[in-house]
């Protein structure tokens, strides 16, 4: 979030904003006492990220070759949506890399084009394992007899995966100069936004008609999970803009149109959703929410 309020706030920058945009630029005090305690946010989380990533990928990798955990996780269909946790984390990995990353490391903002196929590489690591997991997770939902009563709106995970995935894949697209890189790059991101939208309308379907067969609401702990479709609407409804983006390079076309209603109708989505749950859930936030323990659904609001 620093990164985009720096981007944007500064318009004299060419291409993505670097640190060298900030220190030489023309700022009031008002503006210098803005943005360095920003530049520190950022350095700070970026650090973090990163260090906790690696951290984390070496847990993940030494639980995963042991395989009788991982093994024990796929097997169960209530549990085998947290693996696509590790996806979120890494395809956000990839924009934390080119954006914030290259705003401290000069290298690699003068360089984004020659990371583009490290990056595709890197995409298309990440796209094989979502799809994988998320085929392997569809058959075990189609074998196995299931209780849809167990389920809530966290097992829509893999969308949020998804969504981070197509994201990953259309910045790709749209940013490449090599005509090969961000076809490749659009063609995956096409299939997993497609896949995705399939995937959530199924589980949508099936969460609502359990719902409505309910004689009461969720728990407690489970309510803010209601505000997960509000990621997902941005998330794909920014992959769209950047794939627009894309074929409008591609063919040199004007398509100022479909960009605005992309940019627009995920915004009316994200914010008519995030009404709708206020209201819905108006008795919640105002008498349990404050007083409830804590959740991990909760962070779905955030």
């Amino acid at each position: 979030m620093p990164f985009n309020f720096l981007q944007f706030a500064l318009p004299s920058a060419k291409g993505l904003i670097t640190l060298s945009d900030v220190v030489t630029g023309n700022m009031s005090d008002l503006q210098s006492l803005i943005m360095y305690p920003l530049i520190s946010i950022m350095l700070v989380f970026v650090i973090l990220h990163f260090g906790f990533t690696m951290i984390f990928l070496k847990g993940f990798t030494s639980w995963k070759l042991e395989k009788e955990g991982y093994n024990a996780l796929m097997r169960d269909p209530y549990t085998n949506e947290r693996i696509f946790a590790v996806i979120c984390s890494l395809g956000m990995s990839a924009n934390v890399f080119w954006a914030s990353a290259g705003f401290f490391i000069p290298q690699v903002s003068s360089n984004i084009q020659a990371l583009m196929a490290p990056f595709l590489v890197y995409f298309c690591i990440l796209w094989l394992a979502l799809m994988t997991w998320e085929f392997r997770a569809v058959k075990l939902l189609m074998t196995t007899a299931i209780d849809l009563k167990r389920f809530n709106f966290t097992w829509l995970l893999d969308i949020l995966a998804f969504g981070i995935v197509s994201l990953t894949g259309t910045g790709i697209a749209s940013m490449a100069v090599n005509q090969q890189i961000a076809s490749v790059a659009a063609f995956l991101s096409i299939f997993s936004i497609v896949t995705g939208i399939i995937v959530l309308i199924f589980k949508l379907v099936c969460l609502f008609s359990v719902h409505l067969r309910s004689d009461k609401m969720p728990s407690e702990g489970m309510l803010p999970a209601y505000f997960l479709l509000i990621p997902f609407a941005c998330l794909f409804g920014l992959s769209g803009y950047r794939l627009t983006v894309y074929i409008q390079k591609l063919l040199s076309i004007n398509m100022g149109g479909t960009l605005f209603f992309f940019v627009n109708a995920s915004y009316i989505v994200a914010v008519a959703w995030g009404v709708f749950c206020i209201y819905l859930l108006k008795d919640y936030l105002k008498n349990d929410f404050i007083r409830s323990k804590f959740a991990p659904p909760q962070w779905a609001m955030v």
